[in-house]
């Protein structure tokens, strides 16, 4: 799963898929951590900024790094595009808000952006982080753990 889908999903608590999913969630976390230790790194990206990004800009991105790293990591990108931008202004009275031209996304400082697994060599590593530096619009920090 590359984007998060834009309505969060509403789930009850005491249902099976929640606790089926909560069990998948702690085996991940486990071999997550068992990763760490054998030498397998995991990248997490922070936004240092408040931004608003475009969708195609992540869109982009999500291409970039699936092209860059040939499948050979997962990548989950954070967003929820809730912000719609119109076509036309709104200046006049009575002509309606007009067409969704484009959809946002807002980050706050501090907030998750996206975590991807090590992809392969350090120098593939690398020229990711280089590309995650020069593509999107916003300063970001790169956590390893």
């Amino acid at each position: 799963m590359h984007f998060l889908p834009s309505q969060p999903k509403t789930t009850r608590f005491s249902s099976s898929s929640f606790q089926r999913n909560r069990l998948r969630a702690a085996t991940r976390l486990r071999q997550q951590q068992k990763g760490a230790i054998d030498g397998n790194w995991r990248y997490w990206v922070v936004v240092l900024e408040t931004c608003r990004m475009h969708y195609d800009t992540l869109a982009g991105l999500r291409l970039l790094l699936k092209h860059e790293v040939h499948k050979l990591t997962n990548f989950n990108i954070y967003a929820s595009f809730c912000i719609s931008v119109t076509s036309k202004p709104g200046l006049r009275m009575g002509t309606g808000k007009g067409k969704i031209k484009e959809w946002l996304t807002q980050y706050k400082r501090g907030q998750l952006l996206l975590s991807f697994e090590s992809c392969g060599g350090r120098r593939t590593t690398q020229r990711v982080f280089k590309l995650l530096y020069h593509k999107l619009p916003v300063k970001i920090r790169i956590i390893r753990r």
